[in-house]
């Protein structure tokens, strides 16, 4: 199987493109001014699913704040959390 030239650039700039994405959109969660995250924000940060998050919300009593049904977590508490959660 051959690739052109071309075909390559594309394929390393659509790589590269994605991983900057992605990159930037951690930054925003790591220079998140507000002290607050959305519920995707939050899984990324602590690197969860959208179920185990939810599964701490339920379960375990994680605080989330909604706001005409926006839901947020405040930063500091899911830091609290995490670490009241170590062995």
């Amino acid at each position: 199987m051959f690739f052109s030239v071309e075909g390559f650039e594309e394929t390393i700039a659509n790589v590269i493109a994605k991983e900057f994405e992605q990159q930037i959109w951690k930054l925003s969660i790591e220079n998140n001014q507000t002290g607050w995250l959305s519920l995707k924000q939050a899984c990324e940060y602590v690197a969860v699913s959208r179920g185990t998050l939810e599964k701490w919300i339920s379960e375990y009593g994680l605080s989330v704040s909604v706001i005409e049904g926006t839901k947020r977590i405040k930063k500091s508490d899911l830091d609290e959390f995490m670490l009241s959660k170590q062995c």
